[in-house]
């Protein structure tokens, strides 16, 4: 008699249009392909190399283009954004049909392009987060988008119900979003919550339906325990590539880099070249830079010292291997790296979650943080100008760090405690529970 063959669970996750959000999910992904669980990937056209390059199926949805739908928020042309949205919606719905999906993976910021056709279709979600911190409001943390380090006092509790009010004020009461709710699928979504009785939440990125959260990161850079969210753990790759890099061992090695996005930030160029003339006078360090997509047009490039190696894009994890600090904008996936890596680093902040990853960093005293990226009242106004970065005020930064072996020590003692805890084990336990019901 022949068995009874099974269907393999499908999850399709849908991804978010940056580089940076997509690495994260690829352990995640093999872990559970280990598990048995078919794993398929959908999102823009753009992405479909660097996923197919890890050996996971890719779906691409044509019509999804970022640029387009944040260009058409800002002119506030929401019956033309209504029609992306519904060509967007046919195609993801197509996509969820045709690969038989039982579990969706999204992640809150663009829940938008992915959450009606799920939903309609019944389909389990899942929401995930590349931010750490409270993944909506509480008067025990802060927004991660501010640099506020909370403690168990009432005032900071006050405090942090402030800082969500103002977030709440910025996002949500003001006419565009308001006028967006009168228009697909925010109408839809609002019918649909009523009818099935599912309520809303807010986070950093405005209000999104109240669904299951996990965080690519971990548990143990928070600032205390009063997050409900479940966490991944680092979920960095095991293996990476290598190259055939030369490090000078004599020196002391210094990694700079402003992440993949560097050639948005306001004062990016300034801050590459302060860098570059503070290593100029320390020739007892070695410097090497990852420009990130910085125009080389800005950076001081004449009589660059022997000390100073410069990449558009450098092979990260490869140098961490062998840095003694790194300076870096505080993305979280590079944070992330750092304690995989046991270097401790100086966060220069300049948006978004930066601000709330840097307080971690020094809250748990893995390293120093620094306002001197921050934009000029002029550039946030006229969104103009780039700041005078002091070249000596990097240096300062650089001899702090280097001079205290505290850093070090608790940086490696955080890496020992997130090996031990095995977070990933938890959330796919707790995926496989969800998707079996």
């Amino acid at each position: 008699m022949k068995g009874i063959q099974v269907k393999m669970k499908t999850v399709m996750i849908c991804l978010n249009p940056f580089i940076s959000h997509v690495v994260p999910t690829f352990e995640l992904a093999k872990r559970l392909e280990k598990k048995n669980i078919n794993i398929i990937y959908v999102g823009p056209e753009e992405l479909k190399e660097n996923v197919i390059e890890k050996n996971f199926a890719y779906i691409s949805i044509h019509s999804y283009n970022e640029k387009l739908l944040q260009d058409l928020k800002r002119k506030e042309e929401f019956s033309k954004l209504e029609d992306i949205y519904r060509e967007i919606h046919a195609e993801v719905s197509k996509a969820f049909i045709e690969n038989r999906a039982d579990m969706i993976f999204m992640g809150i910021s663009r829940f938008l392009v992915y959450f009606l056709p799920a939903k309609l279709l019944h389909l389990k979600i899942l929401f995930y987060s590349l931010n750490m911190g409270a993944t909506g409001i509480t008067c025990y943390n802060p927004p991660t988008t501010c640099g506020y380090i909370p403690s168990d006092k009432i005032l900071s509790k006050l405090i942090c119900l402030c800082l969500w009010g103002r977030r709440f004020f910025r996002k949500i009461l003001k006419q565009s979003f308001l006028i967006q709710l009168k228009h697909y699928p925010w109408v839809q979504l609002r019918q649909l919550s009523k009818k099935e009785k599912w309520k809303w939440r807010f986070g950093i990125d405005g209000i999104f339906p109240n669904v299951p959260i996990f965080i690519f990161g971990t548990n143990y850079l928070e600032f205390n325990s009063h997050n409900s969210a479940r966490y991944t753990g680092l979920c960095l790759e095991k293996k990476y590539s290598w190259t055939s890099m030369n490090f000078p061992v004599s020196k002391t090695l210094i990694y700079c880099s402003l992440g993949t996005m560097a050639s948005r930030y306001k004062n990016g160029a300034s801050f590459v070249n302060a860098v570059i003339k503070s290593f100029c006078k320390n020739p007892q360090w070695h410097l090497i830079i990852s420009l990130g997509g910085i125009s080389k047009e800005k950076i001081c490039l004449e009589n660059l010292p022997l000390n100073v190696t410069i990449f558009d894009f450098a092979p990260q994890r490869e140098i961490l291997q062998y840095a003694d600090l790194v300076l870096t904008h505080g993305g979280h996936g590079t944070i992330k790296e750092c304690i995989e890596a046991g270097v401790p680093m100086i966060v220069f902040p300049c948006s978004y979650d930066q601000r709330g990853n840097a307080a971690r960093v020094a809250y748990h005293r893995i390293g120093l943080r620094s306002l001197v990226l921050k934009k000029t009242f002029r550039q946030r106004i006229f969104n103009k100008g780039e700041s005078y970065i002091a070249s000596e005020d990097i240096t300062l930064l650089i001899k702090e760090a280097l001079s205290k072996q505290v850093y070090q020590e608790n940086i490696k003692q955080i890496r020992e405690k997130i090996k031990k805890a095995d977070e990933m084990e938890e959330i796919l336990h707790y995926i496989l529970e969800l998707i079996n019901e």
